[in-house]
């Protein structure tokens, strides 16, 4: 989780707050760096929905799909009263002003999520992806999420293979 999802630099190693190993399943949060609980809630949540087997590890799993579930339960720098029906108003005002990313961009390519430049607008992508998902379609999204737990650990998925699952759940790329 990159200072740069709350207004830093990027995904260089000195801006990482913190960050989930799907390898080892570990939490690694540098306290230090976090000035509120969103870091290890969002890393935690990384860990809760692969333990409860929401969400294979190393399974192939969008990018996006991963980082909106634990950016929904993110709140707002305040106290833990986020969720993923609740809009949040950082990644709202960042989705609104992205430029270099948008949602067709991170539903079919993970890269924009690696990346230092491009890695803020990627996440409110994310957030705003899933939100709207969540609020909008649920039982689209249900099927969705149904799907990509199914997924075998360290399967690929292509591009082209991301966009038509998305396109077959929800009705349109």
């Amino acid at each position: 989780y990159a200072r740069e999802v709350t207004g830093g630099r990027g995904l260089s190693a000195e801006n990482i707050a913190g960050f989930y190993s799907a390898l080892s399943n570990h939490l690694a949060i540098r306290l230090t760096e976090c000035q509120t609980f969103e870091t290890p809630l969002h890393e935690a949540v990384h860990q809760l929905v692969h333990n409860r087997g929401i969400l294979p590890r190393l399974g192939g799993v969008p990018a996006w799909l991963n980082e909106g579930i634990a950016t929904g339960f993110e709140g707002n720098g305040e106290k833990i009263a986020g969720g993923p029906l609740r809009i949040n108003s950082r990644y709202a005002r960042m989705t609104m002003n992205a430029r270099a990313v948008d949602w067709p961009q991170v539903i079919a390519d993970d890269g924009a999520f690696r990346g230092d430049v491009l890695a803020g607008e990627a996440y409110a992508h994310a957030w705003s992806l899933h939100w709207f998902l969540v609020t909008k379609l649920p039982d689209q999204y249900s099927e969705y999420l149904k799907r990509q737990g199914a997924r075998s650990p360290l399967s690929r998925v292509t591009a082209q293979e991301r966009e038509k699952e998305f396109a077959d759940v929800f009705g349109k790329p």
